[in-house]
C-alpha cells in the first residue's frame, strides 16, 4: 500500500502545485479587482484541498512503509503484536534500530520534518474549529501550502535516511518512492 498511497501524495501534489500558475493568472488577467479575488479564492480553496490530501495520505504512505519495512524484516506477528501500536515517530526511530542497528538521527532533518508532519496531519485531522467554520481563510491555505511541501519533503528525507541505514538492493526510494505504473 505504501506506494499506492506514494503515487497519490504526488499526483495531488502535482495538481496542487499546477494552481499556482492558475492564480497568476488571474492575478494577471486585467479583470475586475473582485473578479481576481473571487477566481484567486476558489482556486486556492481547491488547491487548499488537494494539499490536505498530500498531508494526510503523507502521513499514512509512512504509516503503511514502516509497517511493511517491520513486517518483512522483524516479522509481521511481531510487529503487529509489540510495535504496531506505538506513535509514527516512534515506529521511525526504533523499527529500524531492531533491522539495522541504527535508528534514524534525531539531530536530523528527516526527524525534523516527520515530528513537523506529524504536527501538521494532527492539526489537520483533529483541527479544533475557531471562527469560521469552513476553514476558508487565506492564513489556513498558506498553512496547508506550507505543510503539503513538508510532507513530500519528509517521504523522501526519511526513506533517503533508510536507505542509508539499511543496505538493500533495489533501494527503498527506487521500489517504493515510483509513480510508474506497471500493469504486467
Amino acid at each position: 500500500m505504501d506506494n499506492f498511497y506514494y503515487k497519490i501524495v504526488m499526483s495531488e501534489y502535482d495538481e496542487a502545485k499546477s494552481y499556482d500558475d492558475q492564480i497568476t493568472k488571474y492575478q494577471e488577467s486585467g479583470d475586475l479587482d473582485y473578479i481576481i479575488d473571487m477566481n484567486v479564492y476558489a482556486a486556492r480553496g481547491a488547491q487548499a484541498k488537494k494539499n490536505v490530501v498530500v498531508v494526510v495520505f503523507s502521513a499514512m504512505m509512512l504509516e503503511s512503509f514502516i509497517y511493511q519495512y517491520g513486517a518483512e524484516y522483524i516479522g509481521k506477528s511481531y510487529f503487529k503484536d509489540h510495535l504496531d501500536k506505538l506513535d509514527l515517530i516512534s515506529k521511525w526511530l526504533i523499527t529500524p534500530q531492531l533491522v539495522a542497528q541504527k535508528s534514524i538521527d534525531k539531530s536530523g532533518q528527516a526527524y525534523e520534518a516527520l515530528k513537523k508532519l506529524v504536527k501538521d496531519r494532527n492539526y489537520i485531522v483533529h483541527h479544533k474549529q475557531t471562527g469560521d467554520r469552513a476553514g476558508y481563510s487565506l492564513e489556513f491555505y498558506d498553512y496547508l501550502k506550507s505543510a503539503s511541501s513538508n510532507a513530500i519533503n519528509t517521504i523522501h528525507l526519511l526513506v533517503g535516511e533508510l536507505d542509508n541505514i539499511h543496505e538493500v538492493k533495489p533501494k527503498f526510494s527506487e521500489s517504493v518512492l515510483s509513480t510508474n505504473e506497471c500493469h504486467a
